[in-house]
């Protein structure tokens, strides 16, 4: 009987440690394939993907893909909140101030990164098809300047 009660308490302090790492197990991984990158347009032909996150949450993070086309520009604006920039393909044409002239802009090219201060007016353009990663925290607003 000893001996009987012995096996059952060492099985059990094997299991314990199992049990424990089973209840400390990390979440699944949410992965997104490219293929399933859920991309929507713009009425001027940019795409943007939100792949992690709300834009909307006051104090969430976000990170919301952005592509742009050769040539393609958004208009200069501003952002209340710093956003973080990495751009993954193409270069990033990004300038600062009211103006949204190219020939300010400085580039930035595939694996470059920045970050534009809150309420810093700025603008952003392509030279190439140019895909950014914008990451911060939310809410995500845009307030464009000069009729923009």
């Amino acid at each position: 009987m000893a001996g009987a009660v012995a096996s059952l308490m060492f099985a059990a302090a094997l299991a314990a440690p199992a049990a424990l790492r089973a209840q400390d197990a990390p979440p699944p991984l949410d992965l997104i394939p490219t293929d399933s990158i859920a991309w929507r347009e713009t009425a001027s032909g940019m795409a943007f993907a939100l792949v992690a996150g709300s834009t909307r949450d006051e104090g969430g993070s976000y990170g919301l893909l952005a592509r742009l086309d050769e040539g393609q520009w958004i208009a200069p604006h501003w952002h209340p909140r710093d956003k973080h920039i990495v751009v993954l393909s193409g270069v990033l044409l990004i300038g600062s101030g009211p103006s949204g002239d190219p020939e300010g802009a400085r580039e930035l090219a595939a694996g470059g990164a920045t970050t534009v201060p809150a309420e810093a007016v700025h603008y952003e353009g392509a030279r190439g098809r140019t895909v950014v990663l914008f990451y911060g925290e939310g809410p995500l607003t845009t307030t464009f300047v000069g009729g923009g």
